[in-house]
């Protein structure tokens, strides 16, 4: 299992797009991804 570095372009972007349009699905739409990605599991297209 990998783990998920949150570089500072990573925190500066996210609070960017946490402000932005995207705010009501960020989290929702992120978390899996990131949780993907973790455990070395293909991402859907």
């Amino acid at each position: 299992m990998r783990t998920i570095d949150r570089s500072s372009a990573f925190k500066r972007d996210y609070k960017r797009e946490a402000k932005g349009q995207h705010r009501a699905t960020l989290d929702d739409t992120l978390r899996p991804v990131l949780v993907a990605l973790a455990t070395d599991q293909p991402l859907d297209a």
